[in-house]
């Protein structure tokens, strides 16, 4: 009976799943790891796109499909559509004046684009340009006086950056040294982690999915690209609102 015992566990650890190895990378420079952030820093200057935003701040989740319009610097309209398309709320700054409408309500709101302001609306702690720098698939990088160093760690590239002073950069690689992750440090806690995936094909991969988490703040975010088109014209009136007639403009306060 022993031995039938002995016999049936060697069959299902035979028949068990082997745990997965991480790929074997070959090393890398600091340079060439430098070299892919700046290539998509300067590959995507704006993107048009429908996507399926979330949004948990302050134990609330809010959610729901976008419209996207996004054009560097610091351009942005994102329209709230409701599930029969229709927009619920508009939002749109041309990174000086921030102007919200809600159609349903009979609302216009306009004010400067302050990060104060796009926060209310965005739920984001972040400032505008980097908001749109971060869904453009651009890293900002720490400051100057940084030091470098790139490593493999568990079946991907990591590019570790440090600044004279307490702040530290983790940037995270696929094999393909496509970027996928980048950490940010102030005295060593986690200010911000933003991932990316869903790389469309072609010789200039851009993410359809991007997740941020913001520890401090309890903050995540997490966008999901269904329809995408990168690298577009967008006329300069797209990221500016006029208030409907008979609607009042009402001060951001």
């Amino acid at each position: 009976m022993n031995r039938l015992v002995l016999l049936l566990c060697l069959a299902l650890a035979a028949c068990a799943p082997r745990p997965a190895h991480p790929p074997v990378l070959a090393p890398v420079s600091e340079a060439s790891l430098l070299a892919r952030v700046a290539a998509s820093a300067e590959g995507f200057h704006s993107l048009r796109g429908l996507a399926k935003v979330r949004v948990i701040a302050e134990g609330r989740a809010i959610g729901g499909t976008q419209v996207l319009l996004v054009e560097k610097p610091d351009r942005l309209r994102a329209e709230t559509l409701s599930p029969f398309g229709q927009p619920l709320l508009v939002l749109a700054t041309d990174g000086c004046q921030l102007a919200i409408l809600a159609p349903g309500e009979g609302r216009f709101y306009q004010g400067p684009a302050t990060s104060r302001n796009v926060e209310r609306f965005t739920h984001l702690p972040l400032r505008l340009p980097d908001l749109v720098s971060i869904l453009l698939y651009q890293v900002p990088l720490i400051g100057e006086g940084k030091e470098a160093m790139a490593t493999i760690d568990d079946g991907r590239y990591r590019l570790s950056l440090q600044d004279t002073g307490e702040r530290r950069q983790e940037l995270f690689f696929d094999g393909q040294e496509r970027l996928v992750e980048a950490d940010y440090y102030a005295g060593g806690q986690l200010e911000l982690k933003v991932s990316w995936g869903r790389f469309t094909s072609g010789p200039q991969p851009f993410p359809q999915a991007a997740t941020l988490s913001m520890p401090r703040q309890q903050t995540e975010a997490s966008v999901s690209f269904s329809e995408l088109k990168t690298n577009v014209a967008i006329p300069a009136e797209r990221f500016v609102l006029s208030p409907p007639a008979g609607v009042a403009v009402l001060p951001l306060p």
